[in-house]
């Protein structure tokens, strides 16, 4: 094989490999990420419900019920793609106690939100 033909074959198969980088994303181009925390407080027999409204970058909206009814880590079964922003009110709390939500807005940066932490309290 002619030298400059090896070096034009070389250059051009370089070049598709450079061209096709951007859509590697250090293998996140399509992940999905999860949305949860932790559950402090609550007492036993109590049950709290969390919804969750996401919106992906593209303008699409969800929302999701989660009823919480011990203590301990949770997460919504709905996984969302990085750049979703989400917003979590609790919508019932248990009897006799109040719960609030720490962290319950912001958007997803490429991993797993396990912040948001529902910490429930008796009522006095």
């Amino acid at each position: 094989m002619d030298t400059r033909k090896g070096h034009a074959v070389c250059a051009a198969v370089l070049a598709v490999l450079v061209a096709a980088l951007p859509g590697c994303g250090g293998g996140k181009a399509n992940a999905s990420y999860s949305i949860g925390g932790n559950v402090y407080g609550l007492a036993p027999g109590g049950t709290v419900a969390v919804q969750n409204t996401t919106s992906v970058p593209n303008g699409a909206a969800s929302t999701e019920l989660k009823i919480l009814n011990s203590n301990g880590a949770y997460a919504f079964t709905t996984l969302v793609p990085n750049n979703t922003t989400f917003s979590a009110t609790v919508t019932t709390n248990p009897t006799g106690e109040v719960c609030l939500l720490e962290n319950p807005a912001g958007t997803i940066a490429n991993a797993n939100e396990g912040n948001l932490n529902v910490i429930c309290a008796a009522v006095m």
